[in-house]
């Protein structure tokens, strides 16, 4: 009987071909979300609305929700200023952005922060800027957040940074890629387009038919 030896693993130097990025498919309709939002958390949940509000509608990431303080927010014109803080290191210096706000996000803003003493507009725990591991300030506000979005059938891995991806997905549709890249704070816009953004609205060729041309195709 012939006996063939295998090899431990016979597919030991096969290289897999990557996949390459993985792209964005929104399976959020931000505007019912945060609708929903505002009838079950607004009043009940404040702080969980908030750290939303401010994934979605400002594109922040949650570290930079978390240590965002009111000296960063320009009330007047209408802008998140994320820069660096005494709590807060940007992740890189293009994550040092301005974000506009439309009038009605700005009067959220200012109807939370009416009455607060506090530095930071996210109720939490002190910052701790020695912790050698992701340490937020409103961990147990994140983590009730997370299981109010699974509960509304988001499915994504990472479900609140997924509010992110839809706010960097809306301002593409409405003003380019090169807009939600700033909104974003990214370096290299092929993040923003590989990884950030899906199709919010329809983008299709429109040409006008001639009398000729339309009664070919009839």
């Amino acid at each position: 009987m012939l006996r063939v030896k295998l090899p431990a693993n016979p597919f030991a130097g096969v290289k897999l071909k990557d996949p390459g990025p993985q792209r964005y498919h929104s399976e959020i309709n931000p505007e019912w979300l945060l609708a929903a939002a505002a009838r079950e958390l607004r009043k009940k949940e404040p702080q969980q609305f908030l750290t939303l509000f401010l994934c979605l509608w400002a594109g922040l990431r949650r570290r930079e929700a978390d240590l965002l303080t009111w000296a960063q927010i320009d009330f007047k014109q209408g802008q998140i200023h994320v820069r660096r803080t005494a709590h807060f290191e940007p992740k890189t210096e293009e994550s040092q952005r301005l974000i506009d706000l439309a009038p009605e996000a700005v009067d959220v803003l200012r109807r939370f922060k009416k009455g607060t003493t506090s530095e930071f507009v996210v109720t939490g725990a002190e910052p701790n800027p020695t912790a050698t591991y992701d340490y937020y300030r409103c961990d147990c506000t994140w983590r009730s957040l997370n299981a109010w979005l699974r509960g509304k059938g988001v499915r994504q891995q990472k479900a609140i940074h997924s509010l992110r991806k839809e706010s960097g997905s809306l301002i593409a549709s409405a003003h380019g890629i090169e807009a939600a890249r700033q909104h974003l704070g990214h370096r290299d816009i092929r993040t923003t387009s590989a990884h950030y953004v899906d199709k919010k609205k329809r983008i299709e060729v429109s040409i006008s038919i001639g009398v000729g041309l339309r009664e070919a195709a009839i």
